[in-house]
């Protein structure tokens, strides 16, 4: 499970980590183990970060300051309410997310609707060397839940 101090990382000094950025990342760490912990009880495995040694896929995967160049000026991370999860070399846990998401009565699906989650297209989240999990609270202008930004 992700603790704060994993989500915050190498930012968790920065200036600009509000009182409000603080309770934003204690909600998406919530919501990041709680779909974590759904995959766990349908089978999936989320392994850890060779890079970060935990569930958080790269330094800038958790919070972002605003000057940091990683991302899109406004993005989710940058207010703490997007997180990325190493999702390994395979793309299991993003056809999960793609396969519940289109079940309106799977786990997956309703902690969605309860916690206002969305999820970047895995086709979006391929790196170099892995791929990794993009959940945010709040929904993209699109109001789709599984998005390509």
């Amino acid at each position: 499970m992700i603790s704060v101090a994993q989500y915050l990382g190498i930012y968790a000094k920065a200036k600009d980590l509000t009182p409000i950025r603080r309770v934003n990342a204690e909600r998406i760490c919530n919501a990041m183990n709680r779909v974590i912990a759904l995959g766990i009880q349908e089978g999936l495995l989320f392994p850890n970060s060779p890079a970060t040694k935990h569930q958080i896929s790269t330094d800038v995967g958790g919070f972002r300051p605003e000057d940091c160049k990683t991302g899109a000026p406004f993005s989710k991370h940058k207010e703490a309410l997007a997180g990325d999860l190493y999702a390994g070399l395979d793309d299991k846990i993003g056809q999960w997310v793609i396969k519940s998401m289109k079940d309106k009565n799977s786990a997956l699906y309703k902690l969605a609707l309860e916690l206002d989650l969305a999820f970047e297209h895995p086709d979006a989240t391929v790196g170099k060397i892995s791929r990794w999990l993009h959940i945010q609270i709040g929904t993209p202008k699109s109001g789709n839940r599984v998005y390509h930004p």
